[in-house]
């Protein structure tokens, strides 16, 4: 669960960058828990616990990356983005 302290800055963030609050706000707090968990692992999985990296991989799955990048951009862009970008290549 996201800390206290997270949780205001986001809050405070998305008062002073509209942007922000065009975004599914769950999302970007996982997100934030990402950030947190790879500078603690200074970008190696290895230089984690056991339990942060199940921590690790369980909100990387909640965020999709692909998804959310593709939806924040799409929604962002004045103009439509192409599906392919948005939900990955056709199989």
């Amino acid at each position: 669960m996201p800390h206290g302290a997270l949780t205001h800055a986001v809050a405070a963030a998305s008062k002073r960058v509209p942007v922000i609050k065009r975004l599914p706000v769950l999302k970007l707090l996982a997100l934030a828990e990402i950030v947190v968990l790879v500078r603690r692992g200074r970008g190696r999985p290895s230089n984690l616990s056991r339990r942060d990296r199940d921590e690790l991989s369980d909100l990387l799955a909640k965020v999709e990356p692909r998804e959310f990048v593709a939806g924040a951009a799409d929604r962002l862009s004045p103009v439509p983005l192409p599906k392919r970008l948005t939900h990955g290549p056709n199989r």
